[in-house]
């Protein structure tokens, strides 16, 4: 779906991947403080804030992760809260390396390297519940 929606091109996708993955890791910053301070509210707006462009974009592991951060923290759930912190971060450190992954690939492309110890990503692929075709 990501690479479609950019008609195949592999360094836009990896930019908006990348983009994400900054924008999320600065949001769960925030989020851990919120929890941390109690302030579960506020807490539950940046899990949402972190849910809806995930979703968008097909990181379904994160939007998933996202709504049960957003909905524990409504419930003012500050154990399952923090647990959930971990979750995110491992699932946006994926998001990072598929967002790596695309750009080595897009370079290869091209430069017209040859496939045989490719390491990048093709049409059809998935790496952390990401569809990228």
């Amino acid at each position: 779906a990501l690479l479609h929606i950019f008609n195949g091109d592999y360094l836009k996708a990896a930019g908006v991947l990348d983009r994400l993955s900054a924008t999320n890791q600065a949001d769960l910053n925030n989020f851990e403080e919120l929890v941390i301070q109690n302030n579960l509210d506020k807490a539950a707006s940046i899990a949402h804030r972190i849910k809806g462009p995930s979703s968008m974009i097909g990181a379904t592991r994160i939007a998933e992760l996202a709504k049960s951060a957003e909905l524990a923290s409504a419930n003012r759930d500050a154990h399952e809260s923090r647990r959930i912190i971990a979750e995110l971060r491992q699932a946006n450190k994926a998001l990072r390396n598929l967002a790596d992954q695309l750009q080595r690939t897009a370079i290869k492309l091209k430069s017209g390297a040859s496939d045989s110890n490719d390491d990048g990503f093709h049409a059809g692929e998935t790496d952390s519940n990401i569809r990228i075709s």
